[in-house]
């Protein structure tokens, strides 16, 4: 398996979602294609805001 590799802009777009969206960090990550882990690895939104930062 590949590591895959986000751009920034990615990123970006995925923690502005976090702040905007009703939906839950979950959600979003299944949104976006992504493990959930990746952006909630500590627990909560703040940790995949201090992921994607």
């Amino acid at each position: 398996m590949t590591r895959r590799i986000f751009t920034q802009e990615f990123k970006d777009q995925a923690v502005n979602l976090t702040y905007t969206s009703d939906k839950s960090v979950r959600q979003i990550a299944d949104d976006l294609g992504i493990n959930a882990n990746m952006m909630n690895r500590v627990g909560g939104a703040t940790a995949a805001r201090a992921w994607l930062a």
